[in-house]
């Protein structure tokens, strides 16, 4: 009996690695500049937003796109930072509504430092410490998909000579955490490729017959 058992399982496993084959339809998502406090300058700001972009990148699960590539974007941004709050919020909506985006990643810098210390031998040096939050939101109703904190500080490799230095350093940390982020939100999506539910029911037939005889 559990070689009978054992034999279907190892008939299953190929059939159910052919059923979950990918397709190419992946979910539209633009990520968004990033606020930031004004003691954050925006190099460090940008840089922290492009090691987020690089670790979604790395996944392949979404289709990424960064605001600043579209010019309608980029100039409602401008107009943005000009007008009054009143309507922001419903204009950038409706541009991304247009671009057909499904959901838009809106990231908040808490802190961005390096912290001084001193070693043993009274040198002193600075260790990097980063926080910030991440929100996914569907831009055609404002519904959150969900919202996660990040911080990363008292790593192995994030000091410096000088604060900036550190944080660059501890910026590596950002592309790692983006593995996990990602997995939580938008998750791997298996599908019946056309025509392999013929191959299937053949692959399973043949299965069951070699278990009988």
């Amino acid at each position: 009996m559990k070689k009978i058992l054992l034999l279907f399982s190892i008939c299953l496993i190929p059939m159910l690695g052919y059923a979950q084959t990918d397709e190419n339809g992946k979910e539209r998502v633009y990520i968004d500049y990033f606020s930031r406090p004004g003691t954050i300058s925006n190099i460090l700001a940008e840089a922290l937003r492009n090691k987020v972009i690089e670790g979604i990148q790395k996944m392949d699960r979404v289709e990424l796109i960064d605001v600043d590539s579209n010019e309608a974007l980029k100039t409602e941004a401008k107009r943005r930072q000009e007008a009054s709050a009143m309507g922001d919020a419903v204009c950038r909506s409706e541009v991304m509504t247009t671009l057909g985006t499904q959901y838009l990643i809106q990231g908040n810098i808490t802190s961005m430092q390096g912290v001084k210390k001193t070693d043993s031998k009274g040198k002193t040096y600075y260790q990097g410490s980063v926080s910030y939050t991440l929100k996914i939101v569907d831009p055609s109703n404002g519904t959150l998909k969900g919202t996660q904190t990040f911080t990363h500080e008292g790593l192995t490799g994030n000091i410096g000579d000088t604060p900036d230095e550190a944080i660059i350093k501890t910026l590596d940390y950002v592309v790692i955490s983006m593995d996990d982020f990602v997995d939580e939100y938008f998750k791997m999506k298996g599908t019946i490729v056309p025509g392999s539910t013929h191959y299937i029911f053949y692959y399973l037939t043949t299965c069951i017959l070699f278990l009988y005889y």
